[in-house]
Order: structure tokens, then sequence, then C-alpha cells
């Protein structure tokens, strides 16, 4: 999914201190409960996400224990791959009106609780650009989101990795503020992914977005390591105006979903409390095996 790109010197560096450091202990994880059904889930003050597709729930042969893992696991936000963004603004759909409604329908039934939000995204190097200095494609791309958002969804999840003019970052604050009023006056859920890299998103955008929550990536096709996960994760949660869901890559190698929980607990320890610190989401629900559920599950920090 996103893509991003971190400073060789970085990475390397960082990547030594993982291999050559003891693996830290998973702070926050409780015994594990034995639960055979669920159903309507009271949630936590956080608020914990996964980015889905469709396939996930439609095509599994049991798509009530899917629902079980996310009600179990405390998930509030579904988001939902629905699309890409055009380079004329549009959303290139990927899933039919019927079946939207079936996948919302699903869900629903099962936990009305739980939010499915659209999610369509631009990736740089695998889609053409959007040029946000066009006051005409901006427009679309909002008149588009709430088309979306009106198909029965709880709010829209926006993707755009990178746009043109390239570092033009009033015009993606401007078009993301206009965004999220246009779904908030809907009454429905505004959140926005945002890069890590360049440092901009981070320092120049982050701060001016007014939306419900924003959504750092701290990954590109793989997490990143310690030194500069912990890094991302105190910059945007020091200089969001939002609250923010820390987003997570789930990986069956090392560093593992656990390795990333065991990073975040002595981060809010030594430097918090992040009073912007809203929850988490994990990229994504077909990535996560069973000891990712259960060590998820255990862990007491995204129920705080």
């Amino acid at each position: 999914m996103k893509r991003g790109s971190v400073s060789r010197t970085l990475l390397f560096a960082s990547l030594i201190l993982i291999i050559c450091s003891a693996t830290l202990p998973v702070f926050g994880l409780q015994n594990s409960k034995s639960i055979s059904s669920y159903g309507t889930v009271n949630y936590s003050k956080r608020a914990s996400a996964i980015w889905m597709r469709p396939g996930d729930l439609l095509n599994a042969p049991d798509p009530s224990s899917v629902l079980d893992k996310l009600i179990r696991g405390k998930i509030k936000f579904i988001f939902l791959l629905t699309g890409e963004w055009a380079k004329d603004g549009t959303i290139k759909y990927y899933i039919s009106d019927s079946n939207i409604q079936s996948f919302i329908n699903k869900v629903k039934t099962k936990s009305p609780d739980l939010k499915v939000l659209a999610w369509a995204y631009l990736i740089p190097g695998y889609h053409e650009l959007v040029d946000l200095s066009s006051e005409a494609i901006k427009q679309t791309m909002i008149e588009q989101t709430v088309a979306c958002v009106q198909k029965g969804f709880d709010g829209f999840n926006d993707d755009v990795e990178g746009f043109l003019p390239d570092k033009a970052w009033n015009q993606i604050i401007d078009y993301w503020n206009r965004q999220a009023k246009a779904v908030r006056d809907l009454g429905k859920i505004a959140t926005n992914c945002i890069m890590p890299w360049p440092r901009e998103w981070l320092t120049s955008v982050a701060p001016y977005v007014n939306t419900d929550y924003i959504v750092p990536m701290l990954y590109s096709n793989a997490p990143y390591p310690e030194d500069p996960f912990k890094d991302i994760m105190h910059t945007i949660l020091t200089k969001s105006a939002s609250p923010v869901l820390i987003g997570m890559f789930v990986q069956s190698t090392t560093p593992i979903l656990r390795d990333q929980l065991g990073w975040i607990d002595p981060q809010i320890a030594s430097s918090g409390p992040y009073p912007k610190l809203a929850g988490f989401s994990l990229y994504k629900y077909d990535r996560m095996r069973d000891v990712d559920w259960t060590d998820w599950n255990n862990w007491a920090t995204k129920d705080l």
C-alpha cells in the first residue's frame, strides 16, 4: 500500500540497533480470556481501526468469524478499500454499489457499533498524481468524496500520498480541510492517512489539518525500524492538530506486530502522555495471523 523513503543512513543504523539489541518486552499485555461469542462492543476511550479489502468479508467462508475477530479486538473503524483516485479527481471504484451495501449490511447486522469508512488511495509511482493547484480538480475530489460517503458509509479515509505541484503543502492542507468539512457536514467521520516522509508531511501539514483523525503510516513496504518508528510517532503526536491513530504494518517477519507494540509503551512512558493519541490502526486484515490477534487482544494500551 503505502510507499515512503527513509534515508539509507538512518535505516542502516536503526537496523543494526535492532539486530544487536535484545528484543524488547511487550508492555501492557494482559492474560487472554476465552470468549466464545461476541456482540455489540462497548469501546474504550481509544479507538482502533483496520484496513480491509471487500473480499476479506464478502468471500470469507464464515463472515461471522471475521467480524468476531474485529469485535474481540475492539476495532471500531473498518477502512474498506473502495477505489483509487484518478488524475481527473474522480474515484475509480474497485467495488460495486451492491457489494458495498452487502459489506455494510453484514457488519451492521453483527454489530451496529462498527463503523465502515470508504478508503480511496493514490500512491506515487503506481497512479497518476492529481493536480491540487487546480480548483476544478480539488472541487471534483470533494464532490466525489461526498457521493461516495452517501452510498451508506460512516465516513471517508482519504489516502492521498502524493500530488502536484510537488511539496505544495498549502494545497493538500486546503483540500483536506475542505474535504473534512464536507464529510462532517453529512454527520460522518473524516480521516486522513499521512506519509512520514518527507518530514514536511508531519511538520508542515499535520499541524494545520482539522479532521476527525490523522493516520500516520509508520511503514513503507515494511515497518520502520525502532528508532525512526519512535521518532515519527513522537513527532506526529506533538505536531498534529487532530487526534491521531498510529498506523502499523503487520508482517510475519521481524519486526512483527508484537515488536511494534513493545516499542510504543516505552515511548509513551518516556515522552508522553500524548493528548492527541486517539488509538491505533492495523494494516491490514489479511496479514493478521492468530498470534497477531492474540498479541493485539492482550495489549492493554489500546484499551486505555
